[in-house]
């Protein structure tokens, strides 16, 4: 067991290692179970159960002997355990706790989740950790912001935002890369995908550089789609990025809207846009019911859009009937364009002899129970 420990030991505690699994075994042998090939670490299987059992008893000797002053056995065997059951809460509980304390530095951890999503992209407890990691640890110890009036030479390129906003942003943009890399490895890895989201809340709340990170996603989640069909949430994501670039736009955190999304200079032009763009895909790839889902949802979305720029504001003095008038039979026949739309699309479904007929056919039945089309 001792010279298990040091050969663990001495690969973790290398940072380019990239990867870690768990290797299948007859039986037991003789020799190592840890096995390293360049940047990879695998453990053989037969010892799995006595390893583990062995790294558990020693975990809730060393907590229950409060071994603070010297965590080096906690660290080294909620390191191992973690490797192999990360869904146990209680390692990752201590581990919060060595950090709080100074024992542990972020850095490590943030290496050992990333080593634990390579085997296991689908771990909630790994994406929450990293969450905790950036509230508790990594944001309070950025530099503080500068004074609140600054020299006008000095916002000229900021924006006003203080230098603890690019280490942060950072942060955030490299968890946006580890996402992508896990909703690869995992398919429909809505863990993944709700870390995104986190994501994509905090660089809402940070003003600097927002478009061009709106941006970068937009047309980031589009490639994304393209080449994920069928993954109803890669699409549920892009769902909430279209919401959440109209709310900003609306709010004036962007601008305006054509920032993030040089083709759509409204709310209405940009769901038409994600309207076209979605139409392609299932002309394109046929068979695949996530799409049409997608697509009803943005249906909706643009309606509603639609009703309300149709709804009387509130002003002194009524609109003249006239006025009222123009404003109700815009938005009748644009609404009617995009149900014509529909209408093409259906038709174009019902003329195929595969599963696009029967989804056409369930399209058709939606559009007329939900919209009254």
């Amino acid at each position: 067991m001792g010279s298990f420990k040091r050969r663990l030991d001495n690969f973790m505690d290398g940072e380019e290692r990239d990867e870690f699994d768990i290797i299948f075994s007859l039986g037991e042998v003789n020799r190592s179970p840890v096995v390293s090939v360049e940047h990879k670490l695998g453990l053989e299987s037969w010892c799995m159960k006595h390893c583990y059992a062995h790294a558990h008893t020693s975990i809730l000797k060393a907590r229950q002997a409060k071994q603070v002053q010297e965590p080096g056995p906690l660290l080294r065997w909620t390191q191992f355990c973690l490797l192999v059951a990360p869904e146990v809460s209680t390692f990752w509980n201590i581990r919060k706790q060595l950090l709080q304390c100074g024992s542990l530095s972020a850095d490590t951890d943030l290496h050992l989740t990333r080593l634990v999503l390579s085997r296991k992209p689908k771990c909630m407890e790994v994406f929450q950790h990293r969450k905790w990691l950036f509230h508790h640890i990594l944001s309070p110890s950025l530099p503080l912001p500068p004074p609140p009036t600054p020299p006008p030479s000095a916002t000229d390129h900021h924006n006003g935002s203080g230098p603890h906003e690019e280490p942060s942003r950072r942060f955030l943009l490299g968890e946006m890369e580890i996402c992508g890399w896990t909703a690869d490895k995992h398919q429909n890895n809505y863990h993944a995908w709700n870390h995104r989201l986190w994501i994509l809340q905090q660089l809402a709340e940070r003003p600097h550089g927002l478009a061009e990170a709106f941006r970068d996603e937009y047309e980031t989640c589009h490639r994304w789609v393209r080449t994920h069909i069928s993954e109803h949430s890669g699409l549920h994501y892009l769902q909430h990025l279209l919401a959440t670039l109209v709310t900003l736009a609306a709010e004036g955190a962007l601008p305006t809207l054509a920032d993030a999304v040089p083709s759509a200079a409204c709310p209405k032009d940009l769901y038409l846009t994600e309207l076209e763009f979605n139409c392609g895909l299932i002309e394109q790839y046929p068979g695949h019911e996530a799409l049409f889902c997608h697509r009803r949802v943005l249906l909706q979305r643009l309606r509603d859009i639609l009703l309300h720029s149709a709804a009387p504001q509130r002003t002194a003095s009524p609109p003249p009937p006239a006025l009222k008038r123009s404003c109700v039979e815009t938005v009748n026949s644009e609404w009617s364009a995009a149900l014509l739309g529909e209408r093409d699309m259906v038709n174009r479904c019902l003329k195929s002899q595969s599963y696009q007929r029967t989804l056409g056919e369930r399209h058709a039945h939606w559009l007329g129970n939900v919209l009254a089309v």
